[in-house]
């Protein structure tokens, strides 16, 4: 079976929560040079992604576009770091001692010292992650995979 060594492939996968697009083109070249522009947080994920290509893809100068939105709204929790309050409480009670004045401390107040309350992101899940975007990957090199052989059949026959 002749492949050609140009191709092209693009797959999208839509969720609830995301949507991953992967596009691939690619020209001859002698080995496999794959340039990966993917957005930082999928960093994580190069090692495994160029693994996954190379199970389809040999030859070539394949460049591969990896796109991402998150339709959720920033997950973001609310944290209390008792410790810090404890330690506040504790100072709030050697002022009053040292200065001979009323502590009338009230939980708002005590809720307002920095970093007694803090908003914190909620990690991703990277596993399901992984799995959205191996998904992805994997389907748009199939479609490329095919074109690369549908262009070398009509080389073929040309």
């Amino acid at each position: 079976m002749i492949k050609s060594m140009t191709g092209f492939g693009r797959c999208e996968t839509v969720t609830d929560e995301y949507k991953i697009s992967v596009e691939m083109k690619a020209v001859n070249h002698r080995y496999l040079d794959l340039s990966i522009k993917m957005p930082k947080k999928f960093n994580f994920f190069e090692a495994g992604i160029r693994n996954l290509l190379k199970n389809y893809i040999q030859r070539g100068k394949v460049d591969v576009f990896i796109s991402y939105e998150d339709y959720t709204e920033n997950k973001l929790c609310l944290k209390y770091n008792s410790a810090l309050a404890a330690e506040y409480m504790d100072y709030f009670a050697k002022m009053e001692t040292q200065f001979g004045i009323q502590n009338d401390i009230r939980v708002s107040t005590l809720a307002r010292c920095p970093e007694v309350l803090i908003m914190e992101e909620v990690p991703e899940d990277e596993e399901q992650m992984w799995k959205l975007l191996s998904e992805t990957i994997e389907e748009a090199a199939k479609r490329f995979v095919e074109t690369r052989v549908t262009e070398g059949e009509n080389l073929k026959n040309d």
